[in-house]
């Protein structure tokens, strides 16, 4: 049986964010301003690069080859991208942790308990993503022959739950990166199903938008293709920043919703036993 209520987890979660949006955008602001700045500059690279690699398909050269020289850029700027989101959501965690304990950090005291836990979430973090990652990669492999593409999604979402709260455990408890995903593991045991149901309702949020301009834009660009031109600046802008406001909100919604699942499981564990009371002890026979 869930320890969780859905409709619970998604009311404080939206609770903890929107009557503490000013001290989560004064935490949070300058890790989104540099994320949409990043995300601005690719959303600009990305413009030129399809312009030239549209110009050297028509000339002939395979696409991949076209694109082979921005591939190293790409995979810095995701590099640096993960380093800052990982940032964001910490001090996005910690400010949501305090709050689900009463308390109300000032912007230095959030930075530094977040900075001290910087790296313990970093390699948490990357090590779900890769296991994650690797199991992707393998279910694609092997879908041809044996295991079917979808298998490997379920094991993904399968993983993806157990492993849900391990940044929260980061905060509120000192393990060790693999500390935090066994301990995730255990308190989110019978209760995923509670977990995938209120983490779709939080998601709607910032998906939503998303998808009403990513939609469209990738609708425009693949036209746009296969006439040879780019998509047109205007769609990439507003994609991009609907995007970076996006981002800000599902940053401090998914960690709000870590601590608010963190906190009714670890407080719903069965309590360690109490010691057995005492036989109670009688009078000497015939007294007084």
């Amino acid at each position: 049986m869930a320890r969780i209520l859905v409709g619970e987890v998604v009311g404080s979660t939206f609770r903890t964010v929107f009557q503490n949006l000013g001290l989560f955008l004064r935490a949070v602001g300058v890790f989104s301003v540099a994320s949409a700045l990043i995300g601005l500059l690719v959303a600009l690279r990305t413009q030129s690069t399809l312009t030239d690699v549209i110009a050297q398909v028509r000339q002939g050269a395979k696409p991949f080859q076209a694109m082979l020289p921005s591939l190293a850029g790409a995979v810095a700027v995701g590099v640096v991208c993960f380093l800052v989101g990982i940032a964001s959501f910490l001090v996005a965690s910690v400010v949501a942790a305090r709050l689900e304990e009463g308390r109300r950090l000032s912007l230095r005291e959030a930075w530094a308990e977040a900075g001290s836990r910087y790296g313990n979430l970093a390699i948490t973090g990357l090590l779900v993503f890769l296991l994650l990652a690797a199991i992707l990669l393998l279910g694609a492999l092997l879908s041809i022959l044996i295991l079917p593409f979808f298998l490997a999604l379920g094991l993904i979402v399968a993983l993806g739950l157990r492993w849900s709260i391990a940044g929260a455990v980061g905060v509120f408890e000192r393990r060790s990166p693999g500390g935090n995903l066994t301990r995730s593991r255990d308190l989110t045991k019978g209760s995923r199903g509670a977990i995938l149901g209120a983490l779709i309702l939080v998601c709607l949020v910032f998906v939503v938008p998303e998808m009403a301009v990513g939609i469209p834009f990738d609708i425009v660009s693949r036209a746009q293709a296969r006439q040879g031109l780019p998509p047109p600046m205007g769609l990439t802008l507003a994609n991009w920043a609907v995007t970076a406001v996006a981002g800000f909100f599902g940053t401090c919604l998914w960690a709000a919703f870590n601590a608010v699942v963190y906190r009714r499981l670890a407080a719903s564990e069965p309590s360690a036993e109490a010691p057995p009371a005492p036989e109670p002890t009688l009078g000497p026979i015939g007294g007084p």
